[in-house]
């Protein structure tokens, strides 16, 4: 947890079903009322604009940073010299939000929500004991904490809500 928005961590193999699983848990949030902010880490270098619009084509040009807006969204396209690490990047961006949830950053500490594939583990491999609060799979795992199969995202719901709740106590 962060000040008072917790940061919840959504982990796993890679093709292990996070994101799937993270699009039916954000939906059920949002339908719960709660303000859902999202950061998608990876290690890989992206691509936001596309070639041939005018933003990449001012990135192409040289400039550092290009921020497109609009009344309805704000993007930014910044080139980095190191990885902005992941409290600066909720204290600027999720001001406006009850929640953060990322898919990655595994490494951090957060507290944790590991999704399992089965057939690849048998249990959590990924995520320090201490900061794991459940695991999501499609079949049966073991592990010391609450396991969840992918289709119980509102119990998962739950069990965030309750979080959320202690932690504003």
């Amino acid at each position: 947890m962060a000040g008072s928005r917790p940061i919840i961590s959504v982990v796993g193999l890679s093709k292990s079903g996070k994101t799937t699983f993270l699009e039916g848990l954000i939906a059920e949030l949002v339908r719960r009322g709660i303000k859902v902010g999202v950061i998608k880490h990876t290690h890989h270098s992206f691509m936001v604009d596309q070639e041939g619009k005018d933003s990449f084509r001012l990135k192409k040009a040289g400039a550092k940073t290009v921020v497109l807006s609009s009344p309805y969204r704000l993007a930014a396209i910044k080139e980095l010299e190191e990885e902005v690490p992941l409290s600066e990047i909720v204290d600027r961006f999720m001001k406006d939000t009850d929640i953060v949830i990322t898919e990655g950053y595994k490494k951090e500490r957060t507290l944790k929500i590991e999704v399992i594939d089965e057939k690849k583990a048998k249990g959590p491999v990924v995520a320090k004991a201490e900061d794991l609060i459940c695991v999501v799979s499609h079949g049966p795992v073991e592990a010391d904490v609450p396991v969840y199969r992918v289709s119980q995202v509102r119990e998962v719901a739950d069990l965030i809500v309750g979080l959320m709740r202690g932690a504003a106590s």
